[in-house]
């Protein structure tokens, strides 16, 4: 009580896809993709709808999705160009506001990386850090302490006259 409610948060998947997750959610399936495909398009829906004006964090939208995509597709090749239509954002999505790419170095490294080639994670920064149009900031990781200020302040100085902030 007494506490006011800024912004939201979500993730891929959304709530309404939370029941097939159990079928689908598993990297190693056949339906992995289109169903974190399919899963960007709802969490989209949903921040439209059920936030309107306020500030949410997501976790595992486009940029994400597309950036592990395209360093599992193009691992023994080289990535496409930076001008590539592959780094454009979908007419169709929700715009982020803002996007902040974490990198982690070589530190906590993914489960799944365990089964990728050594070179995928710098494929996957490298593929990320080439999106346009969308306002994109890297954070390096250098202790959980130091990401979560500098992410706090990156928010507050990039969307702080957009939308009310004040807790």
């Amino acid at each position: 009580r007494g506490i006011k409610q800024v912004g939201g948060f979500s993730s891929n998947s959304p709530t309404c896809l939370i029941p097939l997750k159990y079928l689908y959610g598993n990297p190693n399936e056949s339906l992995h993709c289109p169903y974190l495909s399919l899963g960007m398009y709802a969490s989209s829906h949903a921040v439209k709808v059920h936030w309107g004006l306020r500030p949410v964090v997501m976790t595992g939208y486009w940029n994400d999705i597309t950036a592990a995509t395209l360093a599992d597709m193009f691992i023994n090749t080289t990535i496409p160009r930076g001008k590539s239509t592959l780094y454009e954002f979908p007419r169709d999505l929700l715009r982020p506001d803002l996007t902040v790419f974490l990198n982690t170095h070589n530190h906590a490294p993914d489960s799944r990386e365990e089964t990728r080639a050594p070179t995928w994670r710098a494929r996957f920064t490298e593929t990320f850090l080439r999106f346009r149009k969308i306002k994109l900031r890297e954070v390096k990781w250098f202790g959980a302490d130091n990401v979560t200020e500098t992410i706090l302040h990156l928010i507050q100085d990039e969307l702080g006259e957009k939308f009310d902030l004040s807790i």
